[in-house]
């Protein structure tokens, strides 16, 4: 029985959003999902910013455990509950539950966190070192071990135009950042800054090593391929979600969808404890 990675989603928060339609997707009851089922799954990536519903809603957990094995991109901006991410929780409510996510997944090298994007806007922003290194040691101390950064991209459909940043800024807060991820035993990669483009966010190998059985399938079946489409994504994974319905965060910088309305749970405005998304591409190796 062939097996696949398949990714919830890198189009929107699928478990935050749509915790029903991913359980729905992944048992086969959506059209493009019907030949579907957990036990198909070798990797079930989740691409979110609030894991949760995985820790709290035992309906989801227990179909998401029917996969080989499930691992997260888990993006912690420091913005969470700011007008810049209105709809995502705080990081003081999140962090605290790390490692119920790492014992949940079985291991913590299962779990990336995503720093993306760093950005800059009417006051607001998170390109701060003593931010970053105030997350990253929370990641570092649960086990994780890829960290993957990017700096705001100017997608069509953003609704807001942050303050530009220079080239030499940038490279001093990358080689700043890299300095403490080398010092916690985190492995760095910085989207689009030269010579740190070091990991990928679907990387085949490294979704093999983690596998329960060490299964190399997934990457069997990728090299099979002799002409991979444009979106070539696509030939190794199965992404279960689409832009509608709009993901409940409401971003300001987010290119999948503007002008929509967006709830904003009161509990996201918690504090944070003790403090002053680059294109999916695929590697073989691991």
């Amino acid at each position: 029985m062939r097996k696949y990675v398949v990714s919830a989603s890198r189009r929107t928060d699928m478990l935050a959003s749509a915790p029903e339609r991913l359980v729905q997707a992944l048992e086969g009851g959506l059209p493009f999902s019907r030949h579907l089922s957990p036990e198909r799954v070798h990797t079930l990536l989740i691409s979110t910013k609030d894991f949760r519903n995985f820790l709290d809603r035992p309906e989801i957990r227990s179909v998401c455990d029917r996969c080989d094995q499930v691992c997260f991109n888990l993006t912690i901006t420091g913005l969470g509950g700011s007008p810049l991410e209105p709809g995502v929780p705080a990081m003081g409510l999140l962090l605290p539950r790390l490692p119920e996510l790492a014992e949940a997944v079985g291991d913590p090298r299962r779990i990336t966190w995503c720093f993306d994007p760093i950005l800059e806007w009417h006051g607001l922003g998170n390109k701060s070192v003593d931010l970053f290194q105030s997350i990253a040691a929370t990641f570092a101390a649960i086990g994780a071990r890829r960290v993957m950064a990017m700096f705001y991209f100017p997608y069509r459909n953003s609704r807001v135009s942050p303050d530009a940043i220079p080239a030499e800024e940038k490279a001093r807060f990358a080689g700043e950042i890299d300095q403490v991820c080398a010092s916690l035993g985190l492995d760095l990669s910085f989207c689009h800054v030269p010579g740190m483009h070091r990991l990928r966010c679907v990387d085949l190998g490294w979704l093999a090593e983690l596998h329960p059985h060490q299964d190399t399938s997934v990457i069997h079946h990728y090299q099979a391929v002799k002409r991979p489409t444009a979106n070539y994504c696509r030939d190794a994974i199965w992404d279960l979600g689409w832009y509608k319905p709009p993901c409940r965060h409401g971003c300001l910088y987010c290119y999948g969808r503007s002008g929509a309305v967006y709830s904003e749970p009161a509990e996201n405005s918690a504090p944070a404890p003790n403090l002053p998304r680059s294109a999916c591409d695929i590697r073989l190796g691991g």
